[in-house]
């Protein structure tokens, strides 16, 4: 039996070593690549906005890499301020190795509806949100909030 490891890289590559090692017959096929989004120069710009009440989301340990690279660059550093979450715990792992910050992220599975459901995201009326990620995700938690709170996760 040959497996074929369609993560992409260098995810995929680490696990084909491991499968291989352990005698197993792998390939390395990566179907999708991670690059960095359009957004992300004006990244400095909106976590310096960012205020103690506010909240910082990470969604993928790809775009903490992506984000830290580019505060680098810029020679800033992660804002103190925010309260930091994190979509599962090797986002959160990423995010603090490289912010320092306490990171909140549930426990359970790594979906967006189990993220919204933590007790610290029940009253975030009036905060700013940033996710040093992609736009897109703004409207996906809003419709995964407006869903859970349909099927009565989220009041």
């Amino acid at each position: 039996m040959s497996i074929l490891v369609t993560r992409p890289l260098p995810q995929g590559e680490a696990l084909v070593s491991r499968l291989r090692a352990m005698g197993r017959v792998a390939w390395s096929f990566p179907l999708i690549e991670f690059t960095p989004g359009r957004e992300l120069p004006a990244l400095g710009d909106a976590l310096a906005r960012l205020g103690p009440d506010d909240l910082l989301f990470a969604l993928s340990q790809h775009a903490v890499e992506f984000a830290h690279a580019r505060l680098q660059q810029q020679g800033l550093p992660w804002p103190t301020s925010p309260r930091y979450f994190a979509i599962g715990r090797t986002t959160a792992l990423a995010l603090h190795t490289v912010s320092g910050q306490h990171i909140h992220y549930p426990l359970d599975r790594e979906i967006s509806e189990v993220l919204l459901q933590l007790p610290e995201l029940q009253n975030i009326a009036g905060k700013k949100c940033a996710d040093p990620t992609r736009q897109w995700r703004a409207g996906t938690l809003r419709r995964d909030a407006d869903r859970a709170r349909r099927q009565g996760h989220i009041l």
